[in-house]
């Protein structure tokens, strides 16, 4: 898989040059929408479907500055079945990041690759099964800190539309918290809830 990302990026950056190029972006707005899928570095979490959409702003025209805020679900599920049950019920992380961007403008050619680093917080909301509740049981995670690392490439197709793929990683541990009717009886500090990404979108850019 990652293999066959990398040669499809290669032969996007070598293809003849293209009659359009990539506009000049210093000083202006971009936003932007994305679809990724989203895969949880913790083995009890299934892959879900991410949704978001980000906006930057160019400084230089290698620097940007921006934002992003999006949101999936994630199915939690124990598969040893240690207490009985397999469904956990579902948990929702949404990022809300700023981030730095680095591009790399390609002379007449409609590619930008890019790096990003962003800094942020991840809301966490966990949704329990029908199993745990009618147990009493009820899991309360914090909203965590969060850093993500990344890259990917703006296509543009014209001057003002480009489409857009991006791989990221998000590194976040959270802190929760068990209740058995309403009292809590545990606390795991530092869970890994770190998460891969890969998708893609559309941007447009403003004049």
């Amino acid at each position: 898989m990652q293999k066959s990302v990398v040669i499809a990026i290669l032969l996007v950056l070598l293809c003849p040059v293209a009659a359009f190029a990539a506009p000049d972006r210093t000083g202006k707005w971009d936003v932007g929408v994305n679809i990724s899928g989203a895969f949880p570095d913790d083995n009890d979490s299934e892959a879900a479907v991410y949704v978001g959409g980000n906006f930057s702003y160019g400084i230089l025209p290698w620097l940007a500055v921006g934002g992003e805020v999006g949101g999936a679900e994630f199915d939690e599920e124990d598969d040893t079945r240690a207490f009985g049950f397999s469904d956990l019920g579902t948990i929702t992380g949404v990022p809300i990041l700023a981030d730095a961007i680095l591009r790399v403008n390609l002379p007449d050619r409609p590619i930008v690759p890019y790096g990003v680093v962003g800094l942020g917080l991840v809301v966490w909301n966990f949704d329990e099964s029908s199993q745990l509740a009618a147990r009493g049981v009820s899991l309360n995670v914090d909203t965590s800190f969060a850093a993500k690392i990344g890259g990917g490439f703006d296509w543009f197709l014209n001057e003002h539309w480009a489409a857009n793929f991006e791989g990221g990683y998000l590194l976040s541990d959270a802190d929760a918290e068990v209740s058995l009717n309403g009292v809590p009886v545990a606390t795991a500090n530092g869970v890994d809830t770190d998460v891969w990404f890969i998708g893609g979108g559309a941007k447009y850019l403003f004049s």
